[in-house]
Order: structure tokens, then C-alpha cells, then sequence
């Protein structure tokens, strides 16, 4: 699924996030204050459990729900961090994630055709996939 569209200004420590938009000190170190502080911005949702870093936008597409990437184009997607370029790992043959965990890792980025091809789909007409459950009966993600 592609939830969004969103052009990143840069990645801050949570405590940087804090200071910048003046949450007070209390409220940044105890994430049910902050989440009282975010919910008349509507953002009560952010609120940090295990957060470590702030992502700023410099814009964003509104959140959606209904765009997902087919599952023949999964196992081509590639994703850029420091050494280079690499496939997803955890693809079961049918394209569907084992887990999110291939997803997961600091400043990883996708590769440009990937990259291109997240775009399309953030930006291709809702669709409806009522028979694609997010998890299966094993509850692996698909």
C-alpha cells in the first residue's frame, strides 16, 4: 500500500522536533503529553512510543488508503542505503511481504525506477481490492 506522496526536508533527532516547534520540555520526554500537545494540530496520531527522529516535510499528498502495488511488481522493487542498491529481502514468490521488516532500516531510499513506479501508484485513481486481506491466516503481511 502507498500511503502517500511526500518530499522530505530532513530527518532531526525527537528532541531537535521538540525545541523547533516548542513542545514544552516536559511534554517531549512523555509521549502522552505530547500527544496532548499534537492533538489540536491533528496530530495526536504522531505521538512517539519508541520514536527516536522527526521526518519534515517540505510537502506532502493526502494520506490514502485504497492505493496498493501489485504484487508482480514487489519482487522487482529495489531500494538504495549507503552500500548500494539491493533487492527486497522477505518476498514470498507470489510477491507478497513475509514480514515489513525488508522495508525497514534508516535513510533507505527507493531506487529511481522504484521510486517511479511508488509515484504512479501514490498517484493513480483509488482502487478497490475487497478480496487482498492485509494479513493472511498466518498473519504474514501480503
Amino acid at each position: 500500500m502507498v500511503l502517500c506522496e511526500c518530499e522530505v526536508e530532513e530527518i532531526v533527532p525527537i528532541e531537535q522536533f521538540c525545541e523547533k516547534f516548542r513542545v514544552p520540555q516536559v511534554l517531549s520526554w512523555q509521549s502522552e503529553y505530547l500527544r496532548d500537545w499534537l492533538a489540536p494540530r491533528s496530530c495526536k496520531w504522531l505521538a512517539p512510543t519508541c520514536t527516536d527522529d522527526a521526518v519534515l516535510l517540505t510537502s506532502c499528498t493526502p494520506l490514502a488508503f485504497d492505493r496498493f502495488v501489485a504484487t508482480d511488481q514487489v519482487p522487482g522493487m529495489r531500494m538504495l542505503n549507503s552500500r548500494g542498491e539491493r533487492a527486497l529481502t522477505n518476498v514470498w514468490p507470489d510477491g507478497r511481504l513475509k514480514n515489513t521488516s525488508t522495508l525497514h532500516g534508516r535513510y533507505y531510499k527507493a531506487s529511481p525506477p522504484t521510486a517511479e513506479m511508488l509515484r504512479s501508484v501514490a498517484r493513480a485513481a483509488p482502487t478497490r481490492h475487497d478480496d487482498m486481506p492485509l494479513f493472511s491466516r498466518s498473519g504474514r503481511v501480503t
